[in-house]
């Protein structure tokens, strides 16, 4: 199979993981930027290759086929490879950069202290966890193989848990135990 033929083959698969989790052509078309008429020949195409039907056609929409649920979650573990592979890319390019995110309903008061400590460091806040160098979560890390990982309590009186999470860079790491040295105070 040729780049350009896996190329096609990964962005429609990637179209329809967005069908099977919007249950209907026109949202997920509207969703991506793409006909519904598109779409749907997408979906056609994909199921005479996999020769399987793989949504239920009603008048509420598409409902996934079992088949089409486990599609979708092998489809979603090779975007998150390909995401964690574009980030890697994206992070050697950047360096001084570290790209931080934390939680809406989460501040941490004292990051200045981090950066006066290193200047040749700038923060990027990020919008989400796959972009991060370092992150703060409330749920454990799907890729913690690839990180360094510690869950931590939010101080003796809070059952709550929470995880932080660094990439391997020295930097990354640095970060990542100045915020739960913070975590204690």
């Amino acid at each position: 199979m040729s780049v350009k033929s896996k190329t096609t083959l990964f962005r429609d698969l990637l179209y329809f993981k967005e069908v099977v989790a919007a249950q209907q052509i026109s949202a997920a078309a509207e969703k991506n930027g793409i006909k519904p008429s598109n779409l749907s020949k997408i979906i056609q195409n994909l199921e005479i290759m996999t020769t399987r039907k793989l949504f239920k056609r009603s008048s509420r929409g598409f409902e996934p086929t079992s088949e089409a649920l486990k599609l979708a979650e092998l489809i979603s573990n090779a975007e998150k490879s390909f995401d964690f592979c574009a980030q890697k890319l994206k992070r050697q390019n950047q360096s001084g950069i570290l790209n931080l995110y934390l939680p809406q309903n989460l501040k941490f008061k004292n990051l200045k202290s981090f950066c006066q400590k290193n200047p040749d460091i700038t923060l990027v806040f990020c919008t989400s966890v796959a972009e991060a160098d370092v992150f703060v979560d409330y749920t454990a890390p799907q890729n913690a193989d690839e990180l360094i990982c510690v869950q931590n309590n939010l101080g003796s009186n809070f059952e709550q848990s929470i995880w932080v999470c660094s990439t391997h860079q020295k930097a990354a790491v640095n970060l990542a135990q100045f915020i739960i040295s913070e975590m204690h105070y």
